[in-house]
């Protein structure tokens, strides 16, 4: 079910393609950690890096909770500066912290938190700046 989860991550990144939002500071470039990577910076991966999925019952029924955590890596030149990986990741932050999504495939809901901080290092000649997310979604009917 994960990967349904992960088309959601994908959806809401690319929902929208305006001036100024997270598919335009990296021209499109985004994929998930199983996808190619773009040769031109910036680009931005997505990996899921934990699945957990447990039973829930309540009152007779029950339910599935699927409990996901990604990273969200933007990768720039280190010449830029800190500041366009670090405006890149803030809006990411925007977008899923205490999003809810309500049309996943196979689940009722989906609810995304931003979890611990964002953190910014150097490796070699690029900058990556990474988000961490959890997507927590249930499911009744499985």
């Amino acid at each position: 079910m994960s990967i349904s989860i992960d088309e959601a991550v994908y959806e809401k990144l690319t929902a929208s393609q305006a001036d100024g939002t997270v598919y335009d500071k990296v021209g499109g470039r985004i994929s998930a950690e199983y996808g190619g990577h773009a040769a031109d910076l910036p680009y931005l991966v997505f990996d899921n890096t934990a699945t957990e999925t447990v039973p829930m019952g309540f009152h007779g029924t029950t339910q599935l909770m699927t409990r996901a955590d990604y990273d969200i890596r933007v990768y720039s030149h280190w010449e830029e500066g800190v500041e366009v990986v670090g405006d890149i990741a803030e809006l990411i932050v925007g977008l899923f912290n205490q999003y809810k999504d309500t049309t996943a495939t196979n689940f009722e809901q989906i609810v995304f938190d931003v979890i611990g901080g964002t953190t910014i290092i150097r490796a070699d000649e690029t900058l990556v700046a990474t988000v961490r997310v959890r997507a927590t979604g249930v499911q009744s009917s499985f």
